[in-house]
C-alpha cells in the first residue's frame, strides 16, 4: 500500500512540476507581450508563481504520504506545512510584486528612451530632401572645380539630405540665359560669365577691368567676393531674384613668350601677341600691341615656334593644357592683366527656404570649397614651376614701377572711359562708386 502510494505520489509530483514550469514559461511570454515587460521582469514573476505552486503541491503530497501515520502527527505536519506554505506564499507574492514594480519601472524608462531614439532616427531619415538643380555647361574643368567641391561638401555634411544636381554637357538653353532661368525659377542655381550679359549687371563688370590692384589669385578672389557683397552689386542680381553663391575667380592671364622680353610698356608697341577675350582690345588701344588671332588656342605653342606670335597670354593651367610652353623661352610671373569672372548664382527663394541647419551647412561648405580651390591652385603652380624648370624656361618679372605704369596707361584709362560711357548711356548707371571701392583697396 505504501509503495503504491509513493509511486502514485511521485508520478503526480512529476506531472504537476512539469505543468507548473510549462505554465510559468507561458506566463513569461504572455507578460512580455501583453504588458510590454522586459524579459527579466516576466521571468521573475513566473518563477515566483512556480515556487508557490510547488510549495502547495508539496503540502498536499505530504498530507497524502502520511495518511498511515498517527492522526496527530499527520494533522500537525499538515497544519505546519500549510502555515509555512501560506507564509511562503505571502513572502513570495510580496517579493514578486516589488521585483515586478522595480523591473517594470526600469523597463518603461528604457522603452521610452528607445522610443525617443527611434523617433529621432525616423525624423532624420524621413526629413524632406533638398535637391538643387545647378545649370552649368561643358565638361568638368577649372571653372567648375569650386562648384563640384561645394556639391561634395554639402552632400557630405548633410548626410545626403541636401544635394546639388550639376547639369553639365551641352545645355538645352544657352548659357547666356542662365540668369533668366534663375529669375524664372527654372533652376535653383546656375553659373554665369559676366561678359555674356554685361548690361544686366553693369557694376559687377568692374571685375573685368584690366590691371586691377591685385597681385595674386588669393587677392583676386578676395576682391571678387568683396565686389559681389557690395550693396550696389548685390542689388543688381537681386533684381532677378538671385544672389552670388561663390565665384571661380580665375587667376590672371600670364605671359609666355619667346625672344626679347617686353620689359616696359612702350616695348609692347606692335608686339605680336595672342591674348583672348576683352582684355586683348584694351592692350591694342592703349599699348598698341599687334593682336594675333588663331583659329584655335591649341595652336599657341606652334604660333610661338613658327613666329606668328612672340607671346601668349593664358592662365597657367591653360598654358599647360594647350602646351604653349613648347614654344616658350620665358614666362612672366607677375603680368597680372586680369581675366574673366564666372560666378555661381542661387535663386533667392531656394536660398530663403533653407532650414537653419541647411543654411549653416551651405555657408560652411562654401568656405571649404574655397579651400579646395586654393589647394588646387597651389598644386597647379607647383607643377607649373616644375614643368618650366624641366623645359628650361626662364621665369622673369616686371619691376613694380613698370606694373604701376601699365595700370596707369591701361587700367585707369580704360576705367575712366567705362565710367563715362556708363553714365551717358540710354540707361545711365553710376559705376564710379564701385570702381573707387576697388581702386582704394577698401576691400582688403
Amino acid at each position: 500500500m505504501t509503495a503504491k502510494l509513493l509511486r502514485t505520489l511521485a508520478l503526480t509530483l512529476t506531472l504537476a512540476a512539469a505543468l507548473t514550469l510549462t505554465l510559468a514559461a507561458a506566463l513569461t511570454l504572455t507578460l512580455a507581450a501583453a504588458l510590454t515587460l522586459t524579459l527579466t521582469a516576466a521571468v521573475s514573476l513566473s518563477l515566483s508563481a512556480a515556487a508557490v505552486s510547488l510549495s502547495f503541491l508539496a503540502a498536499v503530497s505530504l498530507s497524502l504520504l502520511t495518511v498511515k501515520l498517527p492522526r496527530t502527527l499527520t494533522l500537525t505536519a499538515a497544519v505546519s506545512l500549510s502555515l509555512l506554505t501560506t507564509k511562503l506564499l505571502r513572502t513570495l507574492t510580496l517579493t514578486a510584486a516589488v521585483s515586478l514594480s522595480f523591473l517594470a519601472a526600469v523597463s518603461l524608462s528604457l522603452l521610452m528612451t528607445a522610443a525617443d531614439a527611434a523617433r529621432a532616427q525616423t525624423e532624420q531619415t524621413t526629413q524632406k530632401r533638398v535637391i538643387w538643380d545647378v545649370f552649368l555647361w561643358g565638361e568638368s574643368r577649372y571653372d567648375t572645380t569650386i562648384i563640384e567641391a561645394l556639391a561634395e561638401e554639402v552632400e557630405r555634411r548633410s548626410g545626403g539630405v541636401f544635394t546639388f544636381n550639376l547639369l553639365m554637357g551641352t545645355p538645352a538653353i544657352p548659357r547666356s540665359q542662365n540668369l533668366q532661368m534663375i529669375e524664372l525659377r527654372v533652376a535653383e542655381a546656375a553659373m554665369i560669365c559676366l561678359l555674356d550679359n554685361p548690361s544686366l549687371h553693369p557694376r559687377a563688370m568692374v571685375l573685368h577691368l584690366p590691371f586691377l590692384p591685385v597681385e595674386s589669385r588669393a587677392e583676386r578672389l578676395a576682391l571678387a567676393r568683396a565686389v559681389y557683397a557690395h550693396p550696389e552689386v548685390a542689388a543688381e542680381f537681386a533684381e532677378y531674384g538671385a544672389r552670388v553663391l561663390l565665384t571661380s575667380a580665375r587667376p590672371s592671364l600670364s605671359l609666355m613668350g619667346r625672344g626679347a622680353f617686353p620689359a616696359s610698356a612702350p616695348e609692347f608697341a606692335e608686339y605680336p601677341m595672342v591674348i583672348p577675350g576683352h582684355l586683348g582690345e584694351s592692350l591694342v588701344t592703349r599699348l598698341g600691341i599687334d593682336r594675333v588671332r588663331l583659329p584655335s588656342l591649341q595652336e599657341s605653342g606652334d604660333a610661338l615656334l613658327d613666329g606668328r606670335a612672340n607671346a601668349v597670354a593664358l592662365m597657367p593651367s591653360a598654358h599647360r593644357l594647350l602646351e604653349s610652353y613648347r614654344g616658350g623661352e620665358w614666362w612672366a610671373t607677375n603680368f597680372n592683366v586680369g581675366n574673366l569672372d564666372c560666378p555661381v548664382l542661387v535663386e533667392e527663394g531656394a536660398y530663403g527656404a533653407l532650414s537653419g541647419e541647411h543654411l549653416a551647412i551651405l555657408e560652411d561648405a562654401i568656405e571649404a570649397a574655397y579651400g579646395v580651390a586654393a589647394a588646387r591652385d597651389a598644386e597647379i603652380l607647383e607643377e607649373w614651376g616644375e614643368l618650366l624648370e624641366g623645359e628650361g624656361i626662364e621665369e622673369v618679372s616686371y619691376a613694380p614701377f613698370v606694373l604701376e605704369d601699365l595700370r596707369r596707361r591701361v587700367g585707369e584709362d580704360v576705367a575712366a572711359e567705362w565710367i563715362e560711357v556708363m553714365a551717358e548711356g540710354e540707361e545711365p548707371v553710376d559705376v564710379s562708386v564701385i570702381y573707387e571701392f576697388v581702386r582704394s583697396g577698401a576691400w582688403r
